[in-house]
């Protein structure tokens, strides 16, 4: 576990909604992640493109840029944002299409809501994971967001799930399989890059052992 010390893990944002700046806005609703960081990268130099600051791309203009690396599609085919809901964080792997899991909080008359859904849900496979909590009055604490990553294991399982002990790769190509980035958590990416390499000097440090046991026998 990364050092608590670091991190303000008692921090919620005021608000998933009401005033933004338009790259939070933007960050929170557009599905795609090479588009979204591309459009954020365009905010941050002050120039608007309509055509990249959209939530979701048209079929056509998925499949086109697929074809062009499938890295493209990453993110585009989450299912569709609910009325009064926003992303508030999202993993992103570096699968052959950059698959993207999205956890997201819905703005109801008396409760905010939370679910976690991937690009896999539109193939009947709904309900595959369980936010905790499962509403709550105010805005999550980083500490909360992160409970809720780590209880559906939405970065160690993937990398275990491609990782197979450091036959056909090291840890070192697997670490950082999954990384985390958040428009209202701006220290919930560091906790999980932190969080990664603690798992590669881990595994190292088992493979050097490994080594060394074996050179003994």
């Amino acid at each position: 576990m990364p050092n608590t010390n670091d991190y303000d893990l008692d921090f919620r944002p005021k608000s998933y909604w009401g005033p933004q700046d338009l790259e939070t806005h933007f960050g929170a609703r557009a599905k795609g992640e090479l588009r979204r960081k591309e459009g954020e990268a365009l905010l941050e130099a002050g120039i608007v493109d309509g055509g990249i600051l959209t939530t979701s791309l048209p079929n056509d203009e998925r499949q086109a840029v697929g074809a062009i690396h499938p890295w493209l599609m990453g993110g585009e085919y989450l299912p569709d944002f609910l009325p009064n809901e926003v992303e508030i964080a999202r993993v992103t792997m570096k699968s052959t299409t950059m698959d993207v899991i999205s956890i997201r909080a819905r703005h109801t008359k008396t409760r905010i809501k939370y679910r976690i859904v991937d690009e896999y849900d539109s193939f009947g496979e709904e309900d595959r994971y369980a936010p905790c909590p499962k509403t709550s009055s105010r805005p999550l604490t980083l500490k909360q967001v992160i409970g809720m990553i780590d209880g559906n294991e939405l970065v160690d399982g993937p990398r275990e799930s491609n990782y197979d002990g450091g036959g056909w790769c090291g840890p070192e190509e697997i670490y950082d399989f999954c990384t985390v980035s958040s428009s209202f958590y701006t220290e919930l990416a560091c906790w999980f890059d932190d969080a990664n390499i603690e798992w590669l000097v881990h595994e190292e440090s088992l493979h050097l052992l490994n080594e060394e046991e074996l050179a003994q026998t």
